[in-house]
């Protein structure tokens, strides 16, 4: 019995601990840090602004003026991003100009996504094995515009097609 109490005070205590770690994400969360609800923090709005400012893409992220028109290229640059060999998250950051890096933001761009339309859009596709990528969209204020980033998980079901 005392071993059972032992065990549900350390449960107790984890829980406890958890619950704290929340709270302190939601004040992380509002000192611009991007928050993923899987794994932690993510980027900072300081490294994402160094990418930004880096005016070169990688294997690990890519800049768009706005959201694709076209589903064929969307799907395209989400599995480029998730089957990409580095260990990072994947980042398709909205709102960047491609060849001059200016910010123009996507509060005005109508083929703008929220995260579940972006579900449901890879849902509609037919994935190996009913595996899809994983996706998670926040949206960042920088330069009085607002900028969409649609995180790529990282994980151990790549390849996907």
């Amino acid at each position: 019995m005392e071993q059972l109490n032992n065990l549900l005070n350390a449960l107790r205590l984890k829980y406890d601990q958890l619950e704290s770690m929340k709270a302190s994400a939601l004040f992380i969360q509002d000192k611009h840090i991007i928050m993923s609800e899987q794994k932690g923090i993510l980027f900072s709005m300081e490294q994402i602004i160094k990418l930004i400012e880096s005016h070169q893409e990688d294997d690990y992220y890519d800049f768009k003026e706005a959201w694709h028109d076209n589903k064929a290229e969307f799907l395209h640059d989400i599995l480029s991003l998730a089957n990409n060999r580095t260990v990072e998250d994947g980042l398709l950051i909205f709102g960047v100009r491609d060849k001059t890096f200016e910010i123009i933001g996507v509060e005005n761009d109508p083929n703008r996504k929220t995260q579940q339309n972006i579900i449901d859009f890879l849902n509609t596709k037919a994935f190996f094995g009913e595996i899809r990528p994983s996706v998670e969209l926040k949206t960042i204020n920088y330069l009085k515009h607002e900028l969409d980033i649609l995180i790529v998980k990282n994980t151990n079901d790549t390849p996907y097609y």
